[in-house]
């Protein structure tokens, strides 16, 4: 008798193993979804971490956080170009400077007489070789006085 209880208890029937099937469908398919919604969840988290600015990029369920969070933003990336082109402009400032610096040492140094002339035909500036061949001491009484003899000559053929 003994022995027939447990070969009772042992042997499942057909009804009980169709509903230990079912249940255990069930939590997979359960396990399955809660896993889905968990690595959807990570992989959002994972992009909207960091926007190319390399902020928290703003939720869009609260507007005015959201605009408040836009503008800031837009202002920190239109501060970064400000500082960019500060140092943009100081470098070519001090690269022009070099640059004429450059230009009158060569200017100053060459053999040849250079005078300058603007567009209404005034000498504006002459290097030490043209003063030294117009016969005058400083580059201020070449311009004075070369452009008084042009002033001259136009207005004598002028007549």
């Amino acid at each position: 008798m003994r022995l027939s209880i447990l070969a009772a208890v042992a042997t499942p029937n057909v009804g009980s193993i169709w509903f230990l099937t079912g249940v255990l469908f069930v939590l997979v398919l359960a396990a399955a979804v809660l896993a889905g919604v968990a690595v959807r969840r990570f992989l959002r988290r994972g992009s909207r971490q960091l926007d190319d600015l390399g902020m928290r990029s703003p939720r869009s369920d609260n507007p005015t956080a959201f605009m408040a969070a836009s503008m800031q933003a837009v202002i920190q990336k239109l501060r970064d170009q400000e500082k960019e082109l500060e140092t943009l402009h100081r470098d070519e400032r001090a690269r022009a400077q070099q640059t004429e610096r450059l230009s009158e040492a060569v200017t100053h140094n060459m053999p040849a007489g250079l005078l300058l002339i603007n567009s209404s035909g005034l000498i504006t500036s002459a290097n030490p070789a043209a003063e030294l061949a117009l016969g005058v001491k400083d580059e201020h009484s070449a311009v004075k006085r070369w452009n008084t003899w042009r002033l001259r000559t136009i207005f004598v053929n002028w007549a």
